[in-house]
This record gives structure tokens, C-alpha cells and sequence, in this order.
């Protein structure tokens, strides 16, 4: 039971990383502007790459801090967290992964960008 609370509590922290209202709308914006002709596609793809790259960095560096927190309390019940902590490293390692990657992606994209706006000049 303590370890089904831990796992909602931890669902409804990465919930509020993912689901911010602000950038929601920012991209709602977007992809009106994108509908009207306002927007260019990929104004809306980096915005996009953006927002996924900054709910990586903050699931990673929650999950750091959860990881933390679990290893502090697994010194009294050790067994049945060591499961949970490992799952955990897990997802965090492939969440640092996806992380690197999306900032490869969008640091090439913004060079593209600045290498196509230098070329039309």
C-alpha cells in the first residue's frame, strides 16, 4: 500500500512537469498561427523540441531527487525498495539518453536555422 501512495505521488509530480498551462497554450498559440499561415512549421517544431527537452531535464532531475529520497528510506525497509530503485536508475539513465538526444536535435535545428537565414541574405 505505502509503496502504491509513493508510486501516485510520484505520477502526480511528473504530471505537473509534463502538463505546465502556460506552455500549453504558448503551443495551442502556435499551432493556431501555423493553421492561419502565421507561423512557420518549424517555429512550431522547435517550440515543440523545446518543451519536450525542458520536461526531460526536470523528470531527470526529479527523478534524481526521488532516487534520493527512496535510498534514504530504503535503510529501513531496503528489500522492497531495491526493486523500485532500480526501475528507477533505469528510466532515469534512459531519460538522460533522450535528453542528449533532443538537445543534439535541437541545437541542429537552430543551426539550420541560422545557417539558412545567413544563406538567403
Amino acid at each position: 500500500m505505502k509503496i502504491r501512495n509513493e508510486l501516485d505521488q510520484f505520477g502526480d509530480a511528473l504530471e505537473k512537469f509534463v502538463f505546465q498551462k502556460e506552455e500549453l497554450k504558448e503551443l495551442g498559440k502556435l499551432i493556431t498561427q501555423l493553421q492561419n499561415g502565421d507561423c512557420a512549421p518549424k517555429e512550431l517544431k522547435a517550440k515543440i523540441l523545446e518543451s519536450r527537452a525542458r520536461i526531460l531535464k526536470d523528470v531527470r532531475e526529479f527523478s534524481n531527487f526521488y532516487i534520493s529520497h527512496i535510498l534514504a528510506s530504503s535503510r529501513t525497509n531496503k528489500t522492497s525498495n531495491d526493486h523500485l530503485i532500480r526501475e528507477l536508475e533505469q528510466k532515469n539513465s534512459l531519460l538522460g539518453y533522450v535528453a542528449k538526444k533532443l538537445q543534439k536535435m535541437t541545437t541542429l535545428h537552430q543551426t539550420n536555422d541560422t545557417s539558412n537565414a545567413c544563406s538567403t541574405e
